[in-house]
């Protein structure tokens, strides 16, 4: 863990009166392992019932653990590769607590020609009969 100048970051408006964050690179939560830059998590769905990324850019234990995201576009399910097309969206903060996640999983974007993807390993939607 590191303590940095919440002035210096660019999620700073996020925390209004704050001079010091505490950060760490990584942590598990109840067994999810998670990491600043290398993870996503679905946070919601829209209403075409596509799933709603954000992108993990920080840890932060301020003054409970927090999780800053980069919000994330979800351009549409692609069957043949039974991915999700995404684009990241630089600027667009938020943030996310553990306890808010929808999922509790965590997936990673693979950039293809076309695009980047993530992979489905379960069904996100919301199902009715």
């Amino acid at each position: 863990m590191a303590k940095a100048k919440i002035a210096e970051q660019p999620f700073s408006n996020l925390f209004r009166g704050a001079t010091e964050i505490v950060r760490c690179t990584w942590v598990k939560v109840n067994g999810l392992l998670l990491k600043a830059g290398n993870c996503y998590l679905t946070v919601g769905c829209d209403s075409d019932d596509n799933p709603v990324y954000a992108k993990v850019v920080d840890i932060l234990v301020w003054p409970e653990l927090l999780l800053i995201c980069q919000a994330v576009h979800t351009d549409g399910y692609d069957t043949h590769l039974s991915a999700y097309k995404i684009a990241d969206l630089p600027g667009t903060w938020r943030v996310v607590r553990p306890t808010d996640l929808v999922v509790r999983r965590i997936y990673h974007a693979h950039d293809l020609i076309s695009g980047k993807y993530i992979a489905m390993k379960e069904c996100v939607k919301s199902l009715s009969f």
